[in-house]
């Protein structure tokens, strides 16, 4: 997860940290505790499928990935075109790192790209 903050923090995607948080949520469901992963929101994030995986990984009393992709299908949330759920928690598992700061750190990383998105957004509408 280190790995992906630091891409970021030089100016790549915020995807790869999201992706990242989700993997070590599903392998560490207890960091899903602390005031900065509980405080995320779906619409934090950049990535509508990251969002989706978000919703269901903190919905599910258990977010093991099988869980995770059944809740997903379940739940109707539309089927992301890279090759399916089962695939996207596979790459999201990849990335994990359970550790409580990393897990802080990415949360606040994800949301201060949230804010980034949003005046942005906002200053396109206005100008």
């Amino acid at each position: 997860m280190y790995a992906a903050i630091f891409r970021h923090q030089e100016g790549g995607p915020i995807d790869c940290v999201e992706k990242a948080l989700l993997g070590t949520l599903i392998l560490a469901p207890y960091l899903r505790l602390g005031s900065c992963v509980s405080s995320l929101l779906p619409s934090h994030f950049s990535n509508p499928d990251n969002a989706a995986i978000f919703r269901s990984v903190m919905k599910l009393r258990r977010p093991e990935a099988v869980l995770v992709v059944a809740d997903l299908d379940a739940g109707g949330a539309p089927v992301s075109p890279t090759g399916g759920w089962a695939t996207l928690l596979g790459e999201a598992m990849g990335e994990a790192l359970v550790d409580d700061e990393a897990v802080e750190e990415a949360a606040k990383a994800i949301k201060e790209d949230h804010v980034r998105r949003s005046r942005e957004a906002r200053m396109r509408r206005l100008g």
